[in-house]
């Protein structure tokens, strides 16, 4: 995207077309690490497992409808109507990442499970960089072309550009840190401890 933003040959509509590709690519990859991480996190308690998978797509499937609604209700103003719709479809990709990065914190938070290390980083690092990204989008959807918004927009694209170097800053911090080794919680019993139970049993029933 840098080389096609310098490249003399390149239009404004290619640019576009080339920023909408990758801001797919991104936003797709953004779904699986969420949905990845959470996944992962609990396979280690079964107990909520199938729980929290079904509450997982039940949560994105209301998200899903509230962001189409959000963007049928509160359409673009921008004059070129390709730049309208694409900071729409980005407000909504946004949406649906803060909307399950919400529902994981609280989830994982509200059952007590423990989490930490570099899972916890990628995803502090893409709410930073998902937040940020929504507000943005949600202003220049709504901003006209004109001399007047120019500031604005280099402002907005400015605090999108420090987000992203914040949120890859707190990746590859929690990348390069080294991970704390967690015993684990439930250790695995003897195979054959009859001997201590029956003395215990013993004990119990001796009056």
């Amino acid at each position: 995207m840098l080389a096609m933003n310098y490249a003399k040959s390149v239009s404004g509509y290619q640019y576009l077309a080339g920023l909408s590709i990758d801001s797919a690519v991104d936003a797709a990859l953004a779904f699986a690490v969420i949905y990845q991480i959470f996944a992962s996190e609990l396979q280690h308690y079964p107990a909520v497992h199938k729980m929290g998978g079904s509450t997982f797509r039940g949560i994105t499937i209301v998200l899903v409808v509230a962001a189409v609604v959000l963007a049928w209700g509160v359409p673009g103003r921008a004059s070129n109507s390709w730049f309208s719709m694409y900071t729409v479809l980005q407000r909504t990709a946004r949406v649906l990442q803060c909307g399950q990065l919400v529902f994981l914190f609280l989830f994982l938070g509200y059952f007590r499970l423990c989490w930490r290390g570099r899972r916890f980083g990628v995803l502090l690092g893409l709410g930073i960089l998902a937040s940020v990204s929504l507000a943005v989008n949600a202003i220049q959807s709504q901003l006209t072309i004109g001399k007047e918004q120019s500031v604005t927009r280099g402002l907005l694209t400015l605090t999108n550009q420090t987000a992203y170097l914040i949120a890859v800053g707190i990746w590859i911090f929690y990348m390069l840190r080294k991970e704390a080794v967690v015993p684990p919680s439930h250790p695995e019993l003897p195979e054959h401890d009859l001997g201590t139970w029956n003395a215990e049993l013993e004990r119990l029933i001796k009056p």
